[in-house]
């Protein structure tokens, strides 16, 4: 193809112009060339239309035009932010998770099983460090993914409340360090679905601006899921909403982490609610009745509650201390079904 010619003057003015230029503007301005011409020296020097410019090449178009154009231009950015980390660093909306169902029941067919785990404060002198190695090695053996749910390590400073600075084996520097080295064979492995923060870690931002869960992301290149998150579980052809939280509850009794966590959910159309933070392992179930429009029928469907557990254990614990119930220690797993959509809790 022959090199086209242009002076410097040509140049000069597209390179001004061009970011606002209609079409014919473009024509006009130099009328012995043609529009591919026009379009192809404004690409090679990586000119861009403006902000002004849409709006007013939007107004000329009809209704239908402008909305195809969007369309087109909402398909291209969730192929390319869908599910991820848009601006790196900042905590992603919907962890979109693509999971091939692995193992099969024989009434139910195909299913797949995450874990979700938290709370395990690893740096405290209560925390049951066996029990974490276990679950972290249970779910490298059996391929197995895991969402985490926050307060992975204690991070107990100063400023903490009560004398948790002193009640740690390591320093938070090393609980980084040593979460980082648990959790590596995981991540290499593709089985984190994605890290909560929790308020242990948010410790440390409150006093130096550094939020280390996002730290430990980046070393482990997992998802950064924030405090909370929208997780699309795709099993197979189905596709599992899930809503999960570190949580903020004060709640002691097992009934009122129960009601802390249900009260929530009657913000989130979620197949799936998941909460840290209060201590406990336990399920609910609601059931939601909704118009089927394709059927055109009233039907129901399941929403499923869970408190995710965690792995400190009662003596010389804080909860000793205020003498707060024992709470089930571990950590919550669950099938997605391929066949059928279908969830099954395993406290």
């Amino acid at each position: 193809m022959t090199q086209e010619h242009w002076n410097n003057k040509d140049t000069k003015l597209i390179k001004t112009k061009w970011a606002d230029w209609t079409k014919q503007e473009s024509i006009d301005a130099f009328p012995d060339r043609t529009y591919k011409s026009i379009e192809r020296k404004a690409n090679s020097l990586n000119l861009k239309k403006s902000k002004q410019w849409k709006e007013k090449y939007y107004s000329s178009l009809k209704t239908t035009e402008v909305d195809n154009l969007r369309n087109k231009e909402k398909i291209v950015m969730q192929e390319k932010y869908g599910g991820k980390d848009r601006l790196v660093g900042r905590p992603i909306r919907l962890n979109v998770v693509n999971i091939a169902p692995t193992r099969v029941d024989p009434l139910l067919g195909k299913y797949t099983t995450v874990k979700f785990a938290g709370d395990f404060h690893w740096g405290s002198m209560a925390c049951d460090e066996e029990m974490v190695k276990m679950t972290l090695d249970f779910c490298l053996d059996n391929n197995m993914p895991v969402l985490l749910m926050g307060d992975l390590v204690d991070t107990g400073l100063k400023s903490s409340v009560g004398a948790s600075m002193y009640q740690q084996s390591i320093h938070p520097q090393q609980q980084l360090e040593a979460m980082v080295d648990l959790l590596t064979p995981l991540a290499e492995a593709g089985l984190i679905l994605g890290i909560h923060k929790g308020n242990h870690e948010s410790r440390i931002e409150k006093d130096t601006g550094i939020d280390i869960t996002k730290v430990m992301c980046r070393m482990l290149r997992v998802k950064y899921l924030g405090s909370a998150c929208w997780s699309l579980f795709k099993v197979g052809k189905r596709n599992y909403k899930i809503y999960s939280m570190h949580g903020a509850s004060g709640s002691r009794f097992l009934h009122t982490k129960l009601k802390a966590i249900t009260d929530i959910s009657h913000s989130f159309s979620a197949d799936l609610m998941a909460m840290g933070h209060v201590h406990e392992k336990a399920e609910a179930e609601q059931t939601v009745q909704f118009v089927d429009l394709k059927s055109k029928s009233i039907k129901e469907r399941k929403k499923y509650l869970i408190l995710t557990g965690h792995f400190i254990n009662y003596d010389n614990s804080y909860a000793q201390d205020k003498g707060y119930p024992i709470g089930k220690k571990g950590s919550v797993n669950v099938k997605f079904f391929e066949r059928n959509h279908d969830i099954h809790v395993s406290t």
